[in-house]
């Protein structure tokens, strides 16, 4: 499992969290997704899934580009906004065929509502 850990105090508290058992653990980084995930596909790291859940601003085109880069077989997009979802699945559907979109309802009473959208790797037979 990888877990991105965008602050110093979070990895701090992760690791110290971390189960003392001999089961295969997380592995925890702090570093730039985007080169993270490049460096993963340079070495052909094979990752199954990827959740993303970018800011209200969507997802940028350098992010985008490291998650087609490193080829999940699976992708799961949770999203905030419908049009920054749309901008980003424009782009994310040469690569991945939507298997399904599903709104969630968060925030009772407010217009927010977040979208969970599940993808697969065009060429891909198996779900």
């Amino acid at each position: 499992s990888l877990i991105d850990c965008s602050t110093w105090s979070f990895f701090s508290i992760a690791s110290s969290n971390l189960p003392k058992s001999k089961r295969a653990l997380p592995f925890l980084f702090c570093d730039d997704a985007s080169n993270f995930m490049n460096r993963l596909a340079k070495q052909k790291f094979k990752v199954d899934v990827v959740v993303m859940d970018p800011p209200r601003t969507g997802s940028d085109i350098k992010f985008l580009k490291a998650v087609v880069s490193l080829r999940p077989e699976k992708l799961v997009y949770v999203s905030c906004n419908p049009e920054t979802l749309k901008r980003d699945l424009d782009f994310i559907s040469k690569y991945y065929k939507v298997n399904s979109i599903q709104p969630v309802d968060m925030f009772p009473f407010t217009e927010h509502l977040e979208t969970v959208v599940s993808m697969k790797l065009i060429g891909v037979k198996k779900w």
